[in-house]
């Protein structure tokens, strides 16, 4: 049996093929942008979004709604 050795974040990055650490970087380039987004939104608007969203059944349609404001 081989002895534990725990791996850096750097050390799982390195064996990544490039070809998906570049897919990977362009996610994380996306949701940096939306945390950037809603740090820049003022506090009493954060906290309003962090509220539990609004839940809505029409019957007729067999529709549950979940609003939370965002589109």
């Amino acid at each position: 049996m081989r002895e534990y050795k725990p791996t850096t974040f750097q050390e799982y990055l390195d064996r990544i093929p490039e070809d998906r650490l570049l897919k990977l970087e362009e996610r994380w380039k996306v949701l940096r942008a939306e945390e950037a987004f809603w740090d820049s939104l003022p506090e009493a608007e954060r906290s309003e979004r962090l509220k539990a969203p609004k839940v809505a059944y029409v019957p007729g349609t067999d529709t549950l709604w979940l609003k939370n404001g965002r589109p």
